[in-house]
């Protein structure tokens, strides 16, 4: 470790291992020593790594305009918990509490299903202006009153580590989706199960639950997801004319006609009684199987991204259509797909 090099050149000092560091310590200490000459191994390697907890406050604060605001968003009560509505009309949440004593935590996944046509969607806001329901509102109040949430972390689920495999908008409906979170639930899961569905309303489920892993992360750990789209058939059926004549002129407006709008668009041109051939389904089954496989799909989010941007490319493994059915008067076809992820 004595220096070779001429007086002109940096020398380099011997590093001096501290006690107990690893070889991978005392390597990376030593690549620093070369490219940085005066840099001791010790100053290089006996500064303590930061926690997940700091990493994670750190990021979230350089989109923030100050700490105050931070620590309000991230761990006061969120605006989209019952527990601000309780708050908002002086409702004691103890009252209604189904444990009030500590006790050890477990990490679960919880696999439920529900019907989102009465909610803003699964996530809870944060910011919301006022309370409005949601999928995880009603799962957070079901697991407080049968005794897998204490008190003082009822209002906000990051105290429970929160995660989800996927978000759902207002109005999307999920036969089995996946959030986890450390609940209170001893050995007897059956039980817990149980208990939570007593205190959910009919248009939510509680399938089951399973231990996982402290670190365990739905969204990261989630390899596939799967969604069915409903249309009605006449979408794949050349229509435009029937559209065009029914609104006159400036028909390219179709974009901006309202629900109440697109309802009396189906009775003025009787798109209720269209049924799809089967040349037309062929051609429509073909198209979609453009879709499989690997592409950017960023034009067809609202995520507002670049073109090419990265984040845009998602692989599409499984998409199919089925055959028509009939349903409120209306054909109706039914396209899958199965994905990494998807885009909002």
């Amino acid at each position: 470790w004595q220096s070779q090099r001429t007086s002109a050149a940096p020398s380099i000092r011997r590093p001096e291992i501290p006690h107990g560091s690893s070889m991978v310590h005392w390597f990376l200490g030593a690549y620093v020593v070369l490219r940085k000459p005066g840099i001791s191994l010790r100053a290089a390697s006996s500064e303590r790594p930061k926690s997940r907890r700091e990493r994670h406050v750190e990021r979230k604060l350089s989109g923030a305009q100050t700490g105050e605001e931070w620590e309000r968003v991230s761990w006061t009560t969120s605006r989209g918990s019952w527990a601000w509505e309780f708050e908002q009309q002086g409702i004691d949440p103890i009252t209604v509490a189904g444990r009030t004593e500590k006790a050890r935590k477990t990490a679960l996944a919880l696999f439920i299903g529900y019907n989102g046509g009465n909610y803003r969607g699964l996530q809870m806001s944060m910011r919301a202006e006022v309370f409005l329901p949601t999928i995880e509102s009603e799962l957070e109040l079901a697991l407080f009153k049968a005794g897998a949430i204490l008190p003082s972390n009822f209002g906000n689920l990051q105290r429970l580590a929160w995660t989800r495999v996927g978000r759902t908008d207002a109005g999307v409906s999920a036969a089995c989706n996946v959030v986890t979170g450390r609940l209170i639930a001893g050995d007897d899961l059956s039980g817990l199960v149980d208990r939570v569905n007593r205190f959910l309303p009919d248009d939510i489920v509680l399938h089951g639950a399973t231990k996982v892993s402290k670190r365990f992360n739905a969204r990261k750990r989630g390899s596939r997801r799967g969604y069915v789209y409903y249309m009605p058939s006449y979408c794949a059926v050349p229509t435009v004319n029937l559209v065009g004549e029914a609104l006159g002129p400036g028909y390219e407006t179709i974009s901006l006609l309202k629900e109440t709008g697109a309802r009396w668009l189906e009775e003025a041109t009787h798109l209720r009684d269209v049924r799809v051939q089967g040349p037309q389904l062929a051609l429509f089954r073909k198209a979609l199987d453009c879709f499989r496989g690997t592409h950017y799909f960023g034009n067809f989010a609202n995520a507002g991204l670049e073109p090419g941007d990265q984040s845009g490319w998602r692989k599409i493994s499984e998409i199919s259509c089925s055959d028509p059915f009939v349903e409120e008067e209306r054909e109706w076809l039914a396209i899958s797909g199965v994905a990494n992820s998807f885009l909002t």
